[in-house]
């Protein structure tokens, strides 16, 4: 089932872990003339509503609870701010905070789609390309929304366009294509999107004929695949792969300082994921000697480069209440690049900070 974007950042010692979607204003809380007993917001004011209601649920500056959250999302989105829609349709699909009603949480969805709220339309999109029995405009509908809401910045949109394009589902069969969604997911913080962005070029998919000389027959195939392409070839995104597969120990057999060579291949070959990677091994000390130094400018090229998991890493070190204002300000710009790459930790981090006092984190607009 599709759901919201799950990421986490460690910031002033609590976590915030949402995923949201489209663009959203992010505005100083206002004063509240009449509040509702029942809520920490002025309800006329939907995007304070939002901010309120994601910080009940992340338990940023307040312990989590759901049902606090749903309230503020469903004020939210009683005021016109449709990502307040977005989240309470997700509660309600999920039974989080209140009871489940799949029906409603189908009726936000498809309203705020509608009025183009692009993370709805995401799901929308999942529904139709992943019901029981799907026809062809159904997929094609699919493919429509799915293609929209990426070019919007909605990176699991841009994933399962990747998968449709493979497959050949309600849209002409590209390998090409479905690499290109891969990797625009893989950037934009999908760890799914890099996976499969490796696998298919493991197979050796002809870009012409779109016919594989290696089709995998399954997950642990395509990590054999990629494990052989990146011994043969080098390829940088292909190591990257290796490496996390080594990590995780699920497909391969786990061998941390085997990972640490591949990604030290991939960053290499200039691959910004496999920098990022070897970045973190290297500020963690990880099968191998420690080097903070090293290991923060593999990042920060990475994230200069475009890959937005580098600048949410880099940002939750800088944000913590014991590090100086500099590294505050830095914390923050990485935040913004991670916000303009379409990242959504680094978006919904901005919006909160904003909305609990951080003057510096309030912008205008922020996206994602």
């Amino acid at each position: 089932m599709a759901t919201r974007v799950a990421r986490a950042i460690s910031i002033c010692g609590v976590v915030v872990a949402l995923g949201c979607s489209g663009t959203t204003a992010v505005n100083n809380p206002q004063p509240a003339e009449a509040r509702s007993p029942e809520l920490d917001c002025n309800p006329d004011n939907g995007a304070e509503c939002l901010a309120v209601g994601m910080q009940w649920e992340s338990g940023f500056g307040k312990p989590p609870k759901a049902a606090k959250a749903a309230r503020h999302y469903k004020a939210a989105c009683d005021a016109g701010e449709h990502l307040g829609c977005y989240n309470l349709a997700v509660m309600l699909r999920d039974g989080v905070g209140v009871e489940r009603n799949a029906d409603r949480a189908q009726s936000l969805f498809v309203s705020a789609c509608n009025a183009g709220e692009q993370n709805s339309c995401a799901n929308v999109a999942y529904g139709l390309s992943h019901a029981s029995d799907p026809t062809d405009d159904d997929l094609r509908e699919a493919a429509t929304l799915y293609r929209k809401a990426c070019d919007a910045g909605v990176m699991n949109a841009c994933f399962n366009l990747g998968d449709m394009r493979q497959a050949g589902r309600g849209v002409d069969r590209s390998m090409v294509e479905a690499g290109s969604m891969f990797k625009r997911a893989c950037y934009g913080g999908q760890r799914s999107g890099c996976i499969r962005w490796a696998w298919l070029d493991a197979q050796e998919c002809d870009p012409k004929s779109n016919q594989c000389a290696n089709p995998a027959t399954d997950e642990r195939h395509a990590a054999a695949l990629v494990e052989a392409k990146c011994s043969n070839e080098g390829t940088g995104h292909v190591c990257a792969a290796l490496g996390v597969h080594l990590v995780a120990g699920r497909l391969l057999k786990r061998d941390g300082k085997a990972a640490r060579l591949a990604f030290e291949r991939s960053c290499t070959s200039s691959e910004a994921w496999g920098c990022s990677e070897l970045g973190i091994l290297e500020v963690e000390g990880k099968w191998g000697a420690t080097d903070a130094a090293a290991g923060g400018a593999r990042l920060d090229k990475a994230c200069e480069t475009g890959f937005a998991p580098a600048c949410v890493y880099l940002a939750s070190g800088m944000l913590a209440p014991a590090v100086g204002s500099a590294e505050k300000v830095k914390g923050l710009q990485y935040l913004r690049r991670s916000c303009e790459l379409n990242e959504a930790t680094g978006c919904n981090t901005l919006r909160l900070l904003c909305q609990t006092g951080e003057k510096a984190a309030c912008t205008s607009e922020v996206s994602q």
